[in-house]
C-alpha cells in the first residue's frame, strides 16, 4: 500500500516538473477532431502552452547562455586533457628563479615552439602571460607537444608546484592541457 502510495506522489511530482501526467485524462495530445477539409488536427490547448515554454526557453537563450558559460565553462569552455606533469627545464638560465617569488600555483602558462633552437629542433619554451621565459618542455616530453603547437592545437600550461626549496631542476611542476 505504501510502495502505491509513494508511486503516485513521485509520478505527480515528475508530471510537475516534466509536463507529463500518468492518468491518460492529463495527458497532452491531438484531440481526434478536426478540419476535414484540411485534414489538420486540433491541438489541446496544453500542447500550445508547452510550445509556448519552448518557445520561452528559446528566447531566453541568448541572455541565459553567456550566464551559464561564466559559471560552468569560464574562458576555456570545452574539454580539457591532460598530456603530461613534468618540472621545467632550464628553469635556472631563465627568468625562472627572478618570477619565483610572484609565480602561483594555478597559473596559466603560454607554450611556443621554438624550431629555430639550435641544441634541439622541437624545443618548446615556457613563457609565463608577462613574457617572462620560464624554460623549456623537458626533451624527452617535448616532441609531440611541439606538433601539436605547430599544427594550432590550444595546448595549455599551467603551475602545479612551486618548492623553493628543491633543487632549480624540481623547483617547478607544470601540467599541460589539450583544450578542444
Amino acid at each position: 500500500m505504501k510502495d502505491g502510495r509513494f508511486m503516485k506522489v513521485y509520478l505527480r511530482r515528475f508530471a510537475s516538473i516534466r509536463g507529463f501526467h500518468p492518468d491518460p485524462k492529463h495527458r497532452r495530445s491531438v484531440v481526434s477532431k478536426g478540419n476535414a477539409d484540411t485534414m489538420t488536427p486540433e491541438v489541446s490547448p496544453r500542447t500550445d502552452s508547452g510550445r509556448r515554454g519552448f518557445l520561452k526557453l528559446l528566447l531566453a537563450l541568448p541572455f541565459g547562455l553567456p550566464l551559464f558559460k561564466r559559471f560552468y565553462g569560464g574562458k576555456d569552455a570545452g574539454r580539457q586533457y591532460l598530456l603530461n606533469v613534468f618540472s621545467v627545464a632550464g628553469y635556472a638560465y631563465y627568468d625562472g628563479e627572478r618570477v619565483e617569488e610572484t609565480l602561483k600555483r594555478g597559473e596559466t602558462l603560454v607554450l611556443k615552439p621554438e624550431p629555430e633552437n639550435p641544441y634541439d629542433d622541437f624545443a618548446v619554451e615556457i613563457l609565463r602571460a608577462d613574457g617572462a621565459k620560464l624554460g623549456y618542455v623537458p626533451r624527452r616530453d617535448n616532441k609531440a607537444i611541439h606538433r601539436l603547437l605547430r599544427q594550432g592545437a590550444k595546448v595549455v600550461g599551467r603551475v602545479e608546484e612551486i618548492r623553493p626549496q628543491e633543487p632549480t631542476w624540481k623547483r617547478v611542476k607544470v601540467s599541460l592541457w589539450l583544450v578542444v
